[in-house]
């Protein structure tokens, strides 16, 4: 049974979560005081509002931003002129590099996100986590070239998920 505050909170929840929400709610949502909410909305597959995405890219809870970079799409970008300045910030490029640039969790996120461009990749493959370098060696859009630089870590698990990776040689 949940106590009446935390049904409010599971509603909230479940409405974050839900394929036909609305801009207008999912924009209320994403300064939930809850972190819980705000990475529900972050992690809302259908959440097509480059506005939202670029909020919670910049979230004080490194589980919204990891929600966010793992689910941000470079499509989500294309059709929206979010400033009339030119701010990298409003890229899809712009964030993941900012997000790159985050705590270990948040740049595993990063290496996650099958739409990560390969220079980023490459980045993260440098990382000195052995978790991110992990991350990058299991995400299947690593290049062969990536992988190869991989195959030879330190790190048993990164070389583990290299040699698990199908695009490896």
């Amino acid at each position: 049974n949940f106590a009446p505050y935390d049904y409010e909170l599971a509603i909230r929840w479940e409405i974050a979560n839900h394929f036909q929400v609305t801009f207008e709610i999912l924009d209320r949502l994403k300064s939930d005081r809850y972190d819980c909410i705000r990475q529900a909305v972050a992690s809302n597959k259908n959440n097509p509002y480059p506005e939202i995405i670029i909020d919670l890219a910049n979230d004080s809870a490194a589980i919204v931003r990891c929600a966010i970079a793992r689910n941000i799409k470079s499509h989500d970008f294309t059709l929206a002129a979010l400033s009339s300045e030119k701010n990298n910030l409003y890229t899809f490029e712009g964030i993941l590099n900012k997000l790159i640039n985050d705590n270990e969790t948040v740049r595993c996120a990063v290496a996650q996100n099958p739409n990560a461009l390969e220079s980023f990749l490459d980045k993260l493959a440098n990382d000195n986590s052995k978790k991110v370098r992990q991350a990058v060696a299991k995400n299947f859009n690593s290049s062969s070239k990536i992988l190869e630089n991989l195959k030879n870590d330190d790190s048993f698990i990164v070389s583990y998920a290299v040699a698990n990776n199908p695009n490896a040689s």
